[in-house]
């Protein structure tokens, strides 16, 4: 199975139609996203990345 990932950092407003026609597939049964602020510390250290698991 082969899969199709796009990781865009914006700085403007997401427009999610726009999203949504990069995400158009043939085949595609789903199109799952994620938007999120991230704190910059966490229990005192600095946040330098962010780690998603799927299953």
């Amino acid at each position: 199975m082969s899969g199709h990932i796009l990781i865009e950092n914006a700085i403007e407003k997401i427009d999610s139609n726009e999203l949504r026609n990069k995400m158009n597939l043939d085949g595609c049964g789903a199109v799952v996203s994620f938007l999120g602020i991230t704190r910059p510390q966490n229990d005192g250290a600095n946040v330098i990345q962010l780690e998603f698991d799927a299953w």
